[in-house]
């Protein structure tokens, strides 16, 4: 069932669930729910009991709400194990008897391959072969695209998303949670349990502490402000790059550090060899490839064995995929959702998309972009990304707990369009990040940007200058 032989002790945190037993050199094997599981060393299996009875597993990190990292989930008297597993944060996936769901945000990733009887972390464990319409349109190393809508490189295997559920007996998908209407969460509600997430991640953490990155950014520095009580086992980090905004990043990350006393770093590029990418690749199934394959080797040195701490999916709080002209009450039709997302228009993607959409409740343009960021960009793009570092320690998406997300959701169009979710947070959080700017360079910097903008300026007009003295 395994997809190639070969050495899958690198594919730190992954997973095969099958109907029969499957064995994976190095790898840890038991049964969960009557079905047999195979597991790397790294990936914790959390016992979920009911009635002194284990009634299915948590694979991956379970984080309570106060702060601890769970070895066990006890289930109360005539509580739905379901529901009490997303009272909890952290990166995981739930198996009972008869079904299997993710996380809020699909962080802990599922493939499932319905003739086969199988459910993996990642395609590249699954023996089925790849879909070369797919594989050409998709193009992910070239385009630094992904496969949305439930689709993968190979034929009979597709992602389960985020806020749907696999029946493991048929193997059929469906969705299984509706978010809150718009409107219904105020956001200094939807703030405060954002900042409660983010502080008892820090705990569950603390043995090791985390490692967090730190931009010019307003996202960054909302988990700079959750992770207040933590900045002693907290290493925040910035990635040093080619790109244009990255000494702006190193400048405010800097400022920050040296005004408010924290530990932080700038990571510098490391060279990442060909077969280092392509086993990278290997361990998310070729379904995505980006900055992220090509400098994983400079995070993973960095990191150490600190958990990385990501922020993800804030962009539900601003409306990302949201344009000036949106109005609510107009329908995303296929072919829009897939151009916002820059899905190629294939046949199977038209038709995974008309799927997807005939699937929500709700034809509320506004609302659908954003199940479109959740459930697309995060659940099909971000989380696997979670798949293809060799260290144990975990990717944790800091904000993703069910209320959380939920909260982030219902928002008002108002707050989502006018940004106030973020400054929400740091004002209760920690008040005093709002001192410094975000995304405007200072100092040297400022003068230095500004003189490159005008240099541009300068010869775009010059060469307007010149085609027209040409042509006359």
């Amino acid at each position: 069932m395994v997809a190639r032989s070969g050495d899958y002790i690198e594919w730190a945190g992954q997973y095969l669930l099958a109907l029969e037993p499957t064995e994976v050199p190095g790898w840890h094997a038991r049964r969960v729910a009557g079905r047999y599981l195979a597991s790397h060393p790294s990936l914790p299996i959390v016992p979920v009991m009911a009635g002194g009875h284990e009634v299915g597993a948590l694979l991956g990190w379970v984080v309570s709400r106060d702060g601890k990292l769970l070895h066990r989930l006890d289930v109360p008297d005539g509580a739905d194990p379901v529901e009490v597993a997303y009272e909890h944060g952290g990166r995981w996936l739930l198996i009972t008897e008869e079904e299997l769901y993710l996380d809020p945000s699909g962080s802990q990733p599922a493939v499932y391959a319905p003739e086969l009887g199988i459910v993996a972390s990642s395609p590249g464990l699954i023996d089925a072969e790849d879909d070369a319409e797919l594989v050409d349109a998709f193009d992910v190393v070239n385009r630094d695209g992904w496969y949305p809508f439930g689709l993968t490189p190979k034929r009979g295997v597709n992602r389960l998303l985020p806020n749907h559920r696999l029946d493991l007996t048929t193997f059929e998908a469906s969705r299984h949670h509706e978010a809150l209407a718009p409107g219904s969460v105020p956001v200094e509600k939807a703030a405060a349990v954002a900042l409660e997430a983010i502080d008892a991640a820090g705990s569950a953490f603390a043995d090791t502490g985390l490692f967090v990155g730190l931009t010019s950014g307003q996202d960054s520095r909302m988990l700079l402000a959750g992770l207040r009580s933590h900045l002693d086992k907290t290493q925040f980090w910035t990635a040093r790059s080619v790109a244009r905004t990255n000494p702006l990043d190193v400048q405010m990350a800097r400022a920050l550090a040296k005004r408010f006393g924290f530990d932080h770093v700038v990571a510098e590029r490391v060279p990442t060899p060909e077969a280092h990418i392509e086993a990278w690749l290997d361990r998310v199934g070729w379904t995505r490839a980006g900055d992220k394959a090509k400098n994983h080797r400079m995070e993973e040195m960095a990191g150490g064995n600190r958990p990385f701490g990501h922020e993800a999916i804030g962009g539900l709080a601003r409306g990302t995929y949201w344009r000036e002209a949106d109005l609510a009450d107009e329908p995303l039709t296929p072919e829009e959702a897939m151009k916002r997302i820059s899905a190629p228009p294939t046949s199977a993607t038209t038709q995974a998309a008309k799927s997807w959409l005939d699937g929500l409740a709700s034809s509320d343009r506004l609302r659908v972009l954003d199940l479109l960021l959740l459930e697309q960009r995060v659940g099909c793009w971000a989380s696997p990304g979670n798949l293809g570092s060799r260290r144990e320690a975990p990717t944790i998406f800091l904000l993703n707990r069910r209320d959380v997300v939920d909260a982030m959701l219902a928002l008002t169009h108002e707050d989502k369009r006018t940004g106030r979710y973020t400054m929400e947070v740091i004002r209760q959080g920690w008040p005093e990040l709002l001192a410094l700017p975000f995304n405007q360079p200072m100092g040297w910097l400022a003068v230095k940007m500004r003189a490159r903008t005008l240099q541009g300026r300068v010869r775009f007009h010059l060469g307007g200058l010149r085609r027209r003295l040409f042509r006359g």
